[in-house]
């Protein structure tokens, strides 16, 4: 969706959470329809209890059957129940924005389903889900995406991995990933013109990195080189162009931000890689997010292995000090030992041993 599109409907959300003014029976304000109805993007709007409110024109053509206020939306789905619920709820109660695969179901019985990539907000006490068509192309993608970072569980080799990825899948000549640390920010991997940057720091304050995080949405820059952002006055080399950064949260945790960026001159990036690389932000956090539980348990692991081996050896040093003094005193080496004390030294023998 384009920035003035966004505007349109976040100015509609707007209009929906506003308390004061009373919701219209579509739960859209009057005279705004035909704005939603102008978008290339189908957009929704559902109660808490997933009930349709106001659907536009391009959704309506989809579907192939009005959708009246008041419908179930799973009523227009070919698979209902819990997998789409459980993540639309899950959008209603922590009030994170997501990315999820719908099929619709078409008006006629022998209608063929299709598939849409839809964005979920909460807005107010319900959600506003903005969609597109999946192509083949974008399935193929998607479902490449999840694969190869299925695959590694390394953290240096996922954010290779997720880096090469989104350069291919966005067309874009570069990619990085990079991390709050402190007051810093820290390019952690890179790939094509971003390799310069790799393992640099810079300042947070006046970056994107700074601007994603903080406002949890993508972010853009039309010519990064003349931009004069940290990052830039740290390592001047970098030769980019258009870039886009997006957040990397999963579990409510920001783990960082991937960026993609073209070379100087390059042409700004469209609307779907802007969703595409929405989806693969939703990927490739959760890839990261595991493999960081997965480094957690190692690092477990490792310590739990070095305290072990640390308090064999302490306890080792004196006990064998111990059995030495004692088996001393049982050959009665240093003196004699009556049958009580002889008794008493090899239970304290048995016991040292043990």
């Amino acid at each position: 969706m384009g920035a003035s599109q966004r505007d349109k409907v976040n100015e509609i959300g707007d209009d929906i959470s506003d308390e004061k003014r009373p919701a219209p029976s579509t739960g859209v304000e009057r005279g705004s329809e035909h704005l939603l109805d102008a978008l290339e993007v189908g957009v929704v709007v559902l109660t808490c209890d997933l009930h349709v409110t106001y659907a536009n024109a391009r959704w309506q053509s989809w579907v192939g059957t009005p959708m009246t206020a008041g419908a179930s939306l799973a009523s227009f789905l070919d698979h209902t129940g819990a997998p789409f619920e459980e993540e639309l709820r899950a959008v209603l109660r922590d009030g994170e924005s997501r990315t999820i695969l719908l099929t619709l179901r078409g008006a006629r019985g022998d209608a063929e389903t299709q598939r849409v990539i839809c964005r979920v907000h909460r807005v107010g006490d319900g959600l506003v889900v903005e969609a597109r068509l999946d192509s083949d192309d974008d399935r193929t993608a998607i479902n490449d995406v999840a694969r190869r970072l299925a695959e590694v569980t390394d953290m240096a080799e996922v954010l290779r991995t997720l880096c090469d990825i989104a350069t291919r899948q966005c067309h874009a000549s570069a990619a990085a990933v990079l991390r709050v640390l402190g007051h810093q920010g820290e390019v952690v991997a890179a790939a094509g013109g971003f390799q310069p940057a790799r393992a640099r720091f810079f300042e947070l304050e006046g970056s994107l990195l700074m601007e994603a995080v903080s406002q949890q949405r993508i972010v853009t820059e039309d010519n990064y080189r003349d931009s004069g952002r940290p990052l830039m006055r740290v390592v001047p080399e970098l030769a980019l162009g258009p870039m886009l950064i997006a957040p990397l949260r999963a579990h409510g945790e920001t783990l960082g931000v991937i960026a993609i960026a073209r070379g100087v001159g390059g042409r700004p990036f469209r609307p779907h890689e802007h969703d595409r690389l929405r989806v693969l932000a939703d990927h490739a956090a959760l890839a990261v997010h595991k493999s960081l539980l997965l480094s957690q348990a190692q690092s477990a692991d490792k310590a739990k292995g070095r305290f072990l081996a640390t308090m064999s050896h302490e306890l080792r040093t004196p006990l064998t000090a111990l059995a030495g003094y004692n088996e001393l005193l049982i050959d009665q080496v240093i003196g004699p030992v009556s049958e009580p004390q002889l008794d008493i030294l090899e239970r304290m023998r048995s016991v040292t041993m043990h």
